[in-house]
């Protein structure tokens, strides 16, 4: 296998699990995931006001970001961790769009690149971005992040229930910080964005 572009798969489904295979083999142990601090309310936050993307050039796949706030969620000695306030991170492997819950690692050292991260759950995809936005209800990061599901104005608990299964396979993975951390993008203009954006954080 002369690289990773060059494997062919059957369907999109088995490249989306493979690239998410490469990204749990390449972190599962990084020093920026370790000794991690949950951040209470009142967490710096900083926002994106339009779509930035990316290139991961070792799966030939691009990476974006949507515009939104992204608060402060955990932090340690190498960086900080800023959530998106809604799955916003996604990208498009032939006709299939995957989203991800996750946001981005400003590391404490200006030398070393942002980074973009994932939960590994859940796993949400539509054959455009429209429908995958419609799939991805905001109240997942109270999920994953709390715990807890709110359930919408007007919505008993017992019928928000529907959302039990999907809640108890979240917060097991919220439970063991099972957050993937994508490599460094190899773009400037990107980092740049991203740090200036970063600088605004209060």
């Amino acid at each position: 296998m002369r690289g990773i572009s060059t494997v062919m798969f059957r369907d999109s489904r088995t490249v989306a699990s493979w690239i998410l295979c490469v990204v749990l083999v390449g972190c599962s142990s990084v020093p920026e995931k370790q000794d991690l601090r949950k951040v209470a309310g009142g967490a710096a936050e900083f926002s994106i006001p339009e779509t930035l993307s990316y290139r991961w050039q070792s799966v030939a796949v691009d990476v974006h970001v949507l515009a939104g706030k992204y608060k402060l969620e955990k932090e340690n000695r190498l960086g900080r961790f800023y959530l998106a306030e809604a799955p916003s991170l996604w990208w498009q492997v032939r006709d299939v769009v995957h989203m991800r819950l996750g946001g981005i690692w400003i590391p404490a050292d200006r030398n070393v690149s942002p980074r973009i991260y994932i939960y590994e759950q859940p796993q949400i995809s539509g054959r455009t971005l429209p429908e995958a936005r419609a799939r991805a209800d905001p109240r997942i990061t109270d999920l994953v992040v709390n715990g807890v599901m709110q359930a919408p104005p007007g919505v008993s608990a017992v019928h928000a229930g529907v959302a039990g299964a999907l809640a108890s396979v979240i917060i097991d993975i919220a439970a063991r910080d099972r957050i993937h951390m994508l490599p460094p993008p190899n773009d400037a203009a990107f980092i740049v964005r991203i740090r200036e954006a970063a600088e605004s954080a209060k």
